[in-house]
């Protein structure tokens, strides 16, 4: 698929539904493309990051998809390429939130910082990117997981939306309904704030300790 394509299979397959997000088929999207090496792709997350930011609690609700340009490969090397987006889009996020900033020390606080706690799989801490002052959730999703599963994706892309709108949506009853569809498709408990989930095999055996 083309750069193009790819974006639009993205934001196709978000409003199918099809996904764990509450609120999918009637989201506004805000489709952006990001090469194998985010880390150079500041300029052009710029505009719209900026069009995102005044974008929370309005209805529909607003979702953030940054899509790879190509498939990174399998597991090990998405979760790099997912790793590499989530930090220059929560530098963007930081830039656009703190124009009066010293860039080369938000960046410092971003790739100094973050990255370590990102990479600890033994951290029970899960970073956001805050925008204006406001968390977003964010979270990778990729064909490099089963067809059923909750962070499946024809394209790898990164999916950002609002926590607050998140929080505002999930009734008790579609809460339920996400939990008992992820405990089916992924093995154990879902962890919604988790960036790149193990594949369902791996989580399995953690399960069964």
């Amino acid at each position: 698929m083309t750069g193009t394509e790819r974006l639009q299979a993205a934001e196709t397959f978000i409003r199918s539904g099809d996904c764990a997000c509450p609120f999918a088929r009637s989201v506004s999207t805000h489709p952006l493309e990001l090469s194998t090496a985010p880390r150079f792709d500041r300029k052009k997350i710029l505009r719209p990051m900026r069009a995102f930011s005044p974008t929370q609690g309005l209805s529909p609700a607003h979702v953030l998809l940054a899509v790879s340009s190509e498939e990174p490969g399998e597991h090990r090397q998405t979760k790099e390429w997912a790793v590499e987006a989530f930090l220059v889009l929560n530098l963007v996020a930081a830039i656009v939130s703190y124009p009066d900033h010293d860039v080369a020390i938000l960046e410092q606080a971003v790739y100094g910082k973050t990255r370590d706690v990102l990479l600890d799989r033994t951290s029970p801490r899960r970073p956001h990117i805050v925008l204006g002052r406001m968390p977003l959730i964010t979270v990778c999703m990729s064909p490099v997981y089963p067809p059923k599963h909750p962070r499946y994706s024809p394209c790898t892309m990164l999916v950002s939306t609002w926590h607050m709108d998140i929080s505002l949506a999930q009734t008790p009853q579609v809460t339920a309904a996400i939990r008992a569809r992820c405990e089916a498709e992924h093995g154990r408990q879902y962890d919604a704030d988790e960036l790149m989930l193990d594949l369902p095999e791996f989580a399995n055996l953690a399960r069964r300790g």
